[in-house]
């Protein structure tokens, strides 16, 4: 017991809270990482005054295949459209979020852009 309470005193690393705890915030530093492009296109298109919507907005967001294949020739609203231009730019970190997100975590609805520009107004007020 003595060896052991001195291995986890002398490399507390290895004991169960700390590792756990490391994995948390790594998680969270991904979750960050993942949401910085959708939250900079939020946030230029509000600075530059354009219109986030069009007529069809909602739903799974048609990304390119490859960089020859401009996806859907269905406009689907600024916001989506300038994504989907990031991914073809190559953004390989917000590709990989959209592609590998369930449609419900992705963070591009409406709402979620109506909450981040609310957000950036009060910041800013």
């Amino acid at each position: 017991m003595a060896e052991l309470f001195l291995q986890n005193y002398n490399n507390p690393k290895l004991q169960i809270h700390n590792l756990l705890n490391t994995k948390r915030m790594q998680e969270i530093k991904e979750n960050q990482e993942r949401l910085i492009p959708i939250i900079e296109s939020i946030i230029f298109l509000g600075r530059q005054n354009i219109p986030f919507r069009g007529h069809r907005d909602d739903g799974q967001l048609d990304l390119p295949s490859t960089i020859e294949d401009g996806g859907s020739s269905i406009n689907e609203g600024n916001f989506r459209e300038l994504l989907k231009f990031r991914v073809k730019a190559g953004d390989s970190t917000l590709e990989n979020h959209l592609k590998n997100s369930s449609s419900k975590t992705t963070y591009i609805s409406k709402t979620i852009q109506n909450e981040r520009l609310d957000q950036q107004c009060v910041k800013h007020a």
